[in-house]
């Protein structure tokens, strides 16, 4: 089925294989943890920061 599927699309299937035992990047494990905290920030104040005011707070460590 996945031959078929990249046949069609005309991808290698080597493509399909690479992405099945990758592993996340130092830069996305450190983004995806920027992101939690900002939500968190977000959604602990119930939402009245907007981005201005989310940066000074975690810019000051208060996370």
């Amino acid at each position: 089925m996945v031959k078929q599927l990249y046949n069609a699309l005309k991808f290698p299937r080597s493509t399909y294989y690479n992405t099945l035992i990758s592993k996340p990047s130092k830069k996305q494990l450190k983004y995806e943890t920027f992101r939690q905290k900002v939500i968190d920030k977000f959604n602990q104040y119930r939402q009245p920061y907007r981005a201005v005011k989310l940066q000074k707070v975690l810019s000051r460590g208060r996370y």
